[in-house]
C-alpha cells in the first residue's frame, strides 16, 4: 500500500524547482499555473492580510507527485480554505501536477487535505474536464459542481463574414486603428502561442508598452514608476479558450 503525506510550505520558491518541473510535464494546464505567473499573485496575497496563501506538497512514497496551493483566509470571522489564485486577473485555478498523475492519486491528495485541515476547500474557476474535477466527484460522489460558461466563440465561416457581423462602431475603430498604424510605418503581427513559455524581454517590452499607453493616457509621468512602488499590478483578466473546454466549475468539498 502506498503511503500519502504532507510538506507545507509558506513561500513558493521552496518548491521553485518541483513546480516548474509539474508544469513542463502538463500541457492541460494553463499559464495561470506557471511558476512566473503564481509567484507574483503570491506577492498580492501577502498585501492582502486577511489571505494567507499556502503551499502543500504530497508526497507518494517519499516521491513528489502535486503541489496544492491553497490560501487561508478569514470573513466574518470564520476561516476558509480555498484553492488559490480566486482574485482579479486571474482566470483558472488548478493543482500543478504532471499529466502521468493517475485519478487515485488524485483522489488521494485531496483526501489527504481534507484531513489534514479538517474544514471544507472551497474550488472555483476550475476547468470540467480537470482531473481535479474528477477526483472530487469520487471524493464526495453526491458533489453537484455549479457551472457557469467560460468562454463562447462563434463559428466563423471566413473573416469577411466575421468582419460583417460586428457592429458599424467596431469596425470603425478597427478600420482607424489599422489606418494610424500604416501612417505611423507600424508593421504588426498576430502570434498564438500553446503551452509555450515567455521569455522575460517579451514580457518586459509588453508592459513597456502598457506604461506608454497608460502615461498617454493620463498625461502622467508617473505611470512608468508605479513598479517600483507596487509588488504586483493586477491587469485586466485575459480569458483563454483551453482545449475546447467551455465551462468553469465552482464547489465545495
Amino acid at each position: 500500500m502506498s503511503m500519502y503525506r504532507l510538506k507545507q510550505y509558506y513561500n513558493p520558491e521552496r518548491i521553485k524547482g518541483i513546480w516548474e518541473d509539474f508544469y513542463s510535464r502538463n500541457t492541460s494546464l494553463s499559464p495561470y499555473q506557471a511558476y512566473s505567473y503564481a509567484k507574483n499573485i503570491h506577492r498580492w496575497y501577502k498585501i492582502k492580510f486577511v489571505r494567507k496563501p499556502v503551499y502543500f506538497l504530497v508526497l507518494k512514497d517519499g516521491e513528489p507527485i502535486c503541489i496544492a496551493p491553497l490560501t487561508q483566509e478569514r470573513f466574518s470571522g470564520q476561516q476558509q480554505w480555498r484553492i488559490f489564485g480566486i482574485i482579479q486577473g486571474c482566470d483558472i485555478c488548478d493543482f500543478i501536477f504532471p499529466s502521468s498523475l493517475s485519478q487515485e492519486d488524485m483522489v488521494e491528495v485531496l483526501r489527504l487535505l481534507l484531513r489534514h485541515l479538517q474544514m471544507p476547500i472551497y474550488f472555483e474557476r476550475l476547468l470540467q474536464d480537470s482531473l481535479l474535477v474528477a477526483a472530487a466527484r469520487v471524493v464526495c460522489p453526491t458533489l453537484t459542481p455549479i457551472p457557469t460558461v467560460y468562454i463562447s466563440l462563434p463559428e466563423i465561416k471566413s473573416v469577411d463574414s466575421w468582419f460583417s457581423s460586428l457592429r458599424k462602431s467596431t469596425r470603425q475603430n478597427l478600420r482607424t486603428a489599422y489606418n494610424r498604424m500604416s501612417r505611423d510605418g507600424i508593421h504588426y503581427s498576430l502570434v498564438a502561442r500553446n503551452g509555450e513559455g515567455t521569455d522575460g524581454g517579451l514580457w518586459g517590452d509588453a508592459m513597456g508598452l502598457y506604461f506608454t499607453r497608460q502615461r498617454e493616457k493620463y498625461n502622467s509621468k508617473k505611470i512608468p514608476n508605479l513598479l517600483k512602488k507596487h509588488s504586483t499590478i493586477t491587469l485586466s483578466t485575459i480569458r483563454l479558450a483551453c482545449g475546447g473546454a467551455n465551462r468553469s466549475w465552482r464547489f465545495c468539498i
